[in-house]
């Protein structure tokens, strides 16, 4: 916008500020920087609007919440691999009477737990496929290099995939991918 000389309104800055805030997960992830603040403030300035964006991290609904307490009732550690997963299915969805609109952000949220190398979420989609989400907040993991292995791709901290089967089939896949992956990586030393 700077660039091309256009001046941002208030409507834009609140687009670009829940932009902001989404990729840096309300300035809790590694895409939040000292520049990253910077924008946020000047589109606060140029009439950004936090209070419409609470909506995208607050306004969930009970169902909702219902359904990510059996999501994450689910949560399992794969010990060899360190990865935190669980999974969500299109029952889930149907019985919780929730959108994917609202399942949305459990991937994220999970970024907060502790323990593990990386989190990931599988996704059942209607077509007999499953979408995979990585997350990871460690800086010797590059969750990307695991999508691109399952043919999907993204960012050294959060990647996804999409494969056909079932959840148990997707899980073994990745699963299987890390192994390898850390095998190669303990006979090459990178």
């Amino acid at each position: 916008f700077r660039h091309n000389r256009i001046a941002v309104d208030s409507e834009m800055a609140t687009c670009l500020l829940t932009g902001l805030l989404t990729d840096t997960d309300n300035f809790t992830n590694a895409a939040t920087s000292n520049r990253s603040m910077l924008i946020a403030s000047d589109l606060i300035r140029h009439g950004g609007d936090l209070s419409r964006i609470r909506s995208v991290f607050k306004d969930k609904s009970v169902n909702a919440l219902k359904l990510w307490g059996a999501v994450l009732s689910r949560l399992t550690k794969h010990e060899s691999s360190e990865l935190v997963h669980t999974y969500l299915t299109q029952n889930d969805l149907t019985s919780h009477r929730v959108s994917e609109d609202e399942a949305e952000g459990i991937a994220n949220f999970m970024n907060s737990i502790g323990e593990g190398r990386a989190m990931c979420v599988l996704k059942e989609l209607p077509d007999g496929q499953v979408k995979g989400s990585f997350r990871t907040t460690r800086d010797d993991v590059d969750v990307s290099a695991w999508a691109k292995a399952m043919g999907g791709g993204g960012h050294k901290k959060a990647a996804g995939f999409t494969v056909p089967g079932t959840i148990n089939e997707a899980l073994k896949k990745v699963l299987e991918e890390i192994k390898n992956m850390s095998q190669k990586k303990n006979e090459t030393g990178n």
